[in-house]
């Protein structure tokens, strides 16, 4: 399905918490085809998720995500899109601090289709707020999903934590991976009671075998009113190995970095901006 093309758009100041559980995000993606073009959008502050996908296939690219009161990323409903070249960045606002919040169906975790994005070249950035504690990558409620080339820094509750028995079967079932990523946080694999018997996210980070702990020396990620995402000259984010797009694959680059930017490429220079309000 195409929906249209949405590209080099601004959301500031935007979303609503009608109640707990109703709210509105900065960006809400309702089964979204993939024939749609969405790229070189940045949602700034927004009260919600930055972004939310409901289902569907869309494809996104270019996109910054920064100051949102909830998660950066979030998805449900079986979302099974692709996404490239990302940059998110939490603030110490209320709300929780999850850079990625995942699931499959809450009320119905083997619900079909499932949840199963392919996501490369990520940079997720923590505001270590002792407000409310959250994780990088919080994959739960039986998500699937391919994840590659990651750099997450800064979040004060784990790097990777993956939640409920279901999530876990995808993994035993090789359709849940994490690999050739960066994990420089307060605490990187969550290992807490949400696990089954015998699962640790330290176990998962062992048995992919490219998940690096080590600072990923990026120039100027905590600064809110001029971030700066790209790597310094001597970040292992440029010298670790760096896994190529899946063969035969027409929406993915094959790039030589791990993490959302790197100066070289500095995609989003003239188009984003920053303000505090």
């Amino acid at each position: 399905d195409n929906s249209g093309v949405f590209k080099y758009v601004q959301i500031q100041f935007s979303g609503f918490q009608i109640t707990p559980e109703v709210e509105m995000n900065g960006l809400a993606l309702q089964g979204v085809g993939s024939g749609t073009s969405i790229h070189h959008i940045h949602v700034h502050n927004t009260a919600d998720d930055a972004i939310e996908f409901f289902g569907g296939t869309a494809n996104i690219h270019n996109m910054v995500f920064t100051g949102c009161q909830d998660d950066l990323i979030d998805w449900t409903n079986g979302w099974a899109g692709k996404a490239q070249f990302i940059v998110a960045q939490k603030w110490a606002v209320a709300g929780a601090e999850n850079g990625i919040e995942a699931d499959n169906l809450e009320d119905n975790e083997t619900a079909l289709p499932r949840s199963n994005p392919t996501i490369y070249n990520t940079t997720l950035v923590g505001a270590n707020s002792t407000v409310k504690a959250g994780s990088a990558m919080k994959l739960r409620r039986g998500t699937a999903g391919t994840f590659r080339n990651f750099v997450s820094l800064n979040f004060s509750k784990a790097g990777l934590d993956i939640d409920t028995q279901e999530t876990w079967n995808q993994v035993d079932a090789n359709i849940l991976t994490v690999n050739n990523s960066i994990f420089f946080n307060t605490k990187n694999w969550a290992d807490d009671d949400g696990n089954p018997a015998g699962k640790t996210e330290s176990g998962f980070a062992t048995a992919m075998g490219t998940l690096w702990e080590v600072d990923p020396l990026l120039t100027a990620p905590l600064n809110q009113t001029a971030p700066n995402f790209a790597p310094q000259a001597t970040s292992p984010a440029l010298t670790l190995e760096v896994a190529e797009k899946p063969a035969g694959d027409t929406f993915l680059r094959t790039v030589c970095f791990l993490g959302g930017i790197i100066a070289e490429e500095n995609w989003m220079a003239g188009w984003t901006d920053f303000p505090v309000n």
